[in-house]
């Protein structure tokens, strides 16, 4: 089976660093991945496994990074079918450079997301993915990941729309 894997906080700032080449080497050891290829510095994965379940997949990752580099890192992993309903669901009109996909470890409370102040930021909550169109630039905003997980109470990786569309067709493949 086919699925996208983002990891959360790789090689950010100089944090939790990996090099991807090496980590990729280190993936196809695993009998239970067949193919591995890797996008950007960041965290982007596309695997081929024989493991049926997501949570299987991104509990591998997270359990191999904290075997070889000693870090907890959460991982997200979707099925191809999953990932292209992510994707064909964007909501907003692509401007690429304001346009973003935030992925939830869990669906967050009702309550907490109508407590988001979002500003002039557009924001779309779908059961465990938010769907944000920025006003300005990722940067400027406040609606982050760090933001995300204390509101939300959930673990939040983020991902523009043209790493999230890279990544779809490299799936596809």
């Amino acid at each position: 089976m086919i699925y996208v894997v983002f990891l959360r906080g790789i090689n950010v700032s100089g944090k939790h660093k990996i090099i991807m080449k090496d980590f990729v080497d280190i993936l196809l050891e695993n009998p239970k991945l067949s193919v591995v290829k890797s996008y950007i510095q960041s965290g982007n994965f596309v695997v081929e496994s024989s493991l049926q379940e997501t949570k299987e997949v991104s509990d591998l990752f997270s359990e191999i990074i904290l075997k070889e580099y000693k870090y907890d890192i959460k991982a997200f992993a979707y099925t191809l079918n999953e990932f292209k309903n992510i994707y064909d669901d964007y909501p907003f009109n692509i401007r690429e450079k304001n346009d973003y996909v935030t992925f939830l470890s869990s669906v967050p409370d009702e309550e907490q997301v109508n407590n988001v102040n979002n500003g002039a930021d557009a924001l779309i909550l779908k059961n465990d993915v938010i769907y944000i169109q920025y006003a300005t630039k990722y940067s400027d905003s406040k609606l982050n990941n760090n933001y995300f997980e204390k509101q939300l109470k959930v673990t939040a990786t983020t991902r523009n729309i043209k790493t999230v569309s890279k990544l779809m067709k490299i799936a596809e493949k």
